[in-house]
């Protein structure tokens, strides 16, 4: 997997692909680190990078099923997340986990369990990590607690703490030549609204 300027200047090798690999990238040049999500065997991996030099940092925990590991606008914590669903699929268990930009494991887990569906996530502008599942929302921190709290709206300024940035704009990765390109999109997919 590459990454490289919108240009196509400046590509950079940020790891081998991955069978049946479904990419998502997250670079936070001031973290010094690429965060990578790859699918094969029925299983997410997550791997940071160099961003210098594309060396492996560490690997975050597999997640087999349901989650998403997602870093903070800052890139300062990456948020890990697994869902267990009962089943009957009317409750849901969530995991929460932070690690550093070293793949180190910062605090403890939080675990939250919901009778309704799956939560979607973000963070605030705050560095605060927010699951919800549109109806009621937590404010989930590194040292295990959960508060909760009102319904995140569209945050302003736009976080970019996703693949889409805040002009609406993708980091994708093509199925040609397979370097990461800059794609435009709906603005309405601007991270921080839900």
């Amino acid at each position: 997997m590459f990454i490289a300027n919108e240009d196509g200047s400046q590509r950079q090798n940020v790891g081998p692909m991955k069978p049946l690999q479904t990419g998502r990238l997250f670079a936070y040049l001031d973290q010094g680190y690429i965060l990578s999500q790859t699918f094969g065997d029925q299983i997410w991996y997550y791997q940071l990078n160099s961003i210098k030099d594309g060396s492996l940092i560490a690997n975050l925990p597999e997640i087999k099923g349901f989650g998403e590991v997602l870093p903070s606008p800052k890139g300062d914590l990456i948020a890990h997340l697994t869902y267990v669903q009962d089943p009957n699929g009317a409750a849901t268990t969530s995991t929460i986990r932070f690690y550093n930009p070293k793949g180190q494991v910062v605090g403890v887990p939080t675990i939250i369990n919901n009778d309704l569906a799956l939560f979607v996530s973000t963070w605030t502008n705050q560095n605060e990590f927010v699951l919800s599942d549109r109806v009621k929302a937590f404010t989930v921190s590194s040292n295990g607690t959960s508060v909760q709290r009102v319904l995140p709206r569209c945050e302003t300024p736009q976080t970019t703490s996703s693949e889409v940035n805040g002009e609406g704009k993708v980091l994708g990765v093509t199925s040609v030549d397979k370097f990461g390109v800059v794609e435009r999109v709906d603005p309405s997919r601007i991270f921080g609204c839900q």
